[in-house]
């Protein structure tokens, strides 16, 4: 933890108050959502340089087929919570289907 925060922009802050204080943790894993989205047709993306979007997650399925949480989350370096809310919005897009249920669960595109 204190790696990540070494960087004098990523600072904890502390708010200190009567009888309690509050600390605020800059969040290391948030990209910026304006970052160049990606054209999935013509892309000559490829899977080291993704982005964590949902076009990457797309790009991925397309790419590799199906592929578990885990894989999704390997290839794109970041946390659980990312993965399972960017699938979450895809599912309900109606762009990726879940198949399985439990370690078994996998995710492919429609």
């Amino acid at each position: 933890m204190y790696e990540v925060y070494e960087d004098p922009k990523l600072e904890p802050k502390f708010e200190v108050r009567e009888n309690s204080f509050k600390v605020i943790l800059p969040n290391v894993n948030w990209k910026d959502q304006s970052e160049e989205k990606i054209d999935l047709n013509h892309s000559n993306q490829t899977l080291e340089n993704l982005n964590i979007s949902k076009e990457s997650v797309l790009l991925i399925l397309e790419k590799n087929g199906r592929q578990s949480r885990k894989d999704i989350q390997v290839l794109l370096n970041t946390t659980p919570y990312q993965v399972r809310k960017l699938l979450q919005s895809l599912i309900d897009e109606g762009k990726v289907r879940k198949i399985g249920n439990s370690v078994s669960t996998q995710y492919e595109k429609y």
